[in-house]
């Protein structure tokens, strides 16, 4: 478990006493699809990491609705502002396909944070990061086309990985269902931008495969001239982020 705690980003490079500590307290855990890592106002008592798979984070109204936050694929955290500054988590977790968690133990944490300026100020980081993540989702939903946030939804999967010239293609991790769920759209809608980005030329979808047609446009720089490029008005208010459909 060291060497597994090690290469989480959130303690690697720290002290090797601080990293066993840790390593001590943690354990972990199989969740299978739809299995549900914790419910919605219970306390929190871990902090997890995903090791394989996928993990939706949603909140549930009264009236059955629900509102996904965030879609943590491995590599990634969660449940850490929930630690230090809940009493009760405010949304649920869940697993969308088979996922391998670390959970490392809640008391063990604040011990560590306590006794380690440097842990304390990662974790107030990590925290600070998840709060501009929140703030950037509220201002595209409100600011952006569906279309928009789809495009720059794929771009992010992608990373720094796409290619300087040629075709790229990316397996979506997840179902469209919760993509959807994630931009604060409808199916019908993402269904809609999807095409949008089909007839412009940009990308080919085949099921959960997305192709990038040009993978020089992908481009943060080149994504302006995107909209001017297809030629037409709708598609280029789509991507503008100026029409009204959210």
């Amino acid at each position: 478990m060291i060497g597994t705690v090690t290469q989480m980003p959130l303690f690697a490079g720290m002290d090797s006493r601080l990293i066993r500590t840790i390593a001590e307290a943690s354990g972990r855990r199989i969740a299978d699809a739809n299995e549900t890592i914790y419910w919605q106002g219970d306390e929190p008592d871990a902090l997890y990491f995903v090791a394989s798979g996928h993990v939706r984070l949603a909140i549930a109204s009264p009236e059955g609705d629900e509102k996904v936050i965030d879609i943590v694929s491995a590599g990634r955290h969660f449940g850490l502002a929930d630690l230090f500054g809940a009493t009760h988590y405010a949304s649920f977790a869940e697993a969308v396909a088979p996922t391998a968690l670390i959970e490392i133990d809640k008391e063990t944490l604040m011990v560590a944070a306590a006794s380690d300026r440097e842990l304390s100020l990662r974790f107030l980081r990590a925290m600070a990061e998840q709060y501009s993540a929140i703030e950037r989702d509220m201002a595209a939903f409100h600011f952006e086309s569906v279309t928009r946030r789809l495009l720059n939804y794929l771009l992010a999967q992608i990373g720094d990985g796409r290619p300087p010239a040629g075709e790229f293609e990316l397996e979506l991790a997840i179902g469209k269902r919760h993509i959807a769920s994630r931009l604060g759209t409808t199916a019908e809608s993402l269904s809609r931008a999807f095409r949008e980005l089909t007839d412009i030329g940009l990308i080919r979808v085949r099921g959960r495969r997305v192709v990038f047609l040009d993978s020089p446009i992908l481009t943060s720089g080149a994504r302006a001239a995107l909209a001017n490029r297809a030629g037409r008005p709708g598609v280029t208010a789509a991507l503008a982020g100026v029409d009204a459909e959210k």
